[in-house]
């Protein structure tokens, strides 16, 4: 765990996100983010050892997706505390309705491991409360960055311009293999395979840039504490030019939430890999992981 900034504790979990432990203005912790189901106790054990007999307010979920939130309702059940999502988020953190399909149309490595591995729903929290215009956490403000899912949530700090993303964008190439596999530290478009409405991540973005952001702490990737370019500069570039090349499923139609808790789906787009693809790509892939370590 690192102090990533005053009262801002970063948790990298075993599966590759941040949780993120965070003392308010008000002297109170909260937990945002808490990992997926397998990083319980990892997680609890990190919280545990920065508060010793203390427990957290709130754990505060950015959206509801598994890798962030599968872990909220068991912690939530042993600190004896509450779960917060956004209002636009919760039939998903309730259980209502489940997310749409991942999108493995779309191009890059990422979509190439989905075709394999379907990430499993999140535990659904059916008493998770939803704040509205303000954050829970003293000194925040409140961010709606959707995009990602309807409900995507970020937080910033006006004192020192931390923003607490969450898959509103991210510092991880989901694009590229090397990038992706060391975690080349650089300001991206959130993860391609479950972002559900390209135009709406433009918006959001062009809201974090209006912030003017210091430091980012996303829910993938290292958080970024310095950019020679500044931060703010590369989200505007991100939001006029990054998403324009961008193929897949939602890109051209994205997932709508209707009122009555139903999504609006068009057809899936052909998948230009298909089977025999696939394995093929596969077995490239592999191939050239070995080549790669061996001449490291």
């Amino acid at each position: 765990m690192a102090e990533a900034a005053r009262g801002v504790h970063v948790i990298a979990t075993p599966a590759g996100t941040n949780a993120v432990l965070i003392h308010d203005d008000a002297q109170t912790w909260w937990l945002l983010d808490p990992g997926c189901a397998l990083d319980t106790w990892v997680v609890h054990e990190a919280v545990s050892a920065v508060l010793e007999d203390d427990i957290p307010s709130g754990i505060i979920l950015s959206h509801g997706h598994s890798h962030v939130a599968g872990s909220a309702g068991a912690l939530a059940k042993e600190w004896g505390c509450s779960v917060f999502c956004s209002a636009a988020e919760a039939p998903m953190v309730h259980g209502t309705i489940p997310y749409p399909p991942l999108d493995t149309t779309c191009h890059g490595i990422a979509s190439f491991r989905a075709r394999n591995r379907q990430e499993p729903p999140a535990e659904a929290i059916p008493d998770a409360k939803c704040f509205a215009s303000e954050a829970p956490m003293a000194g925040w403000e409140l961010l709606a960055l959707p995009g990602h899912t309807p409900g995507s949530v970020g937080f910033f700090r006006t004192s020192d311009g931390v923003l607490l993303a969450g898959d509103a964008l991210s510092t991880i190439d989901w694009d590229q293999m090397i990038p992706m596999w060391r975690q080349t530290k650089q300001l991206r478009m959130p993860p391609n395979i479950d972002t559900l409405d390209w135009v709406a991540v433009r918006r959001s973005l062009r809201l974090i840039a209006s912030r003017k952001p210091e430091r980012v702490i996303p829910a993938h990737g290292h958080p970024l504490l310095e950019c020679e370019k500044g931060v703010a500069d590369e989200a505007w570039h991100l939001a006029e030019v990054g998403i324009v090349a961008r193929k897949g499923r939602y890109v051209a139609d994205p997932a709508v939430l209707r009122s009555d808790n139903t999504w609006q789906l068009y057809d899936p787009i052909p998948d230009p890999v298909g089977k025999f693809g696939k394995w093929v790509v596969l077995v490239g892939i592999a191939i050239y992981m070995v080549l790669i370590i061996r001449l490291w």
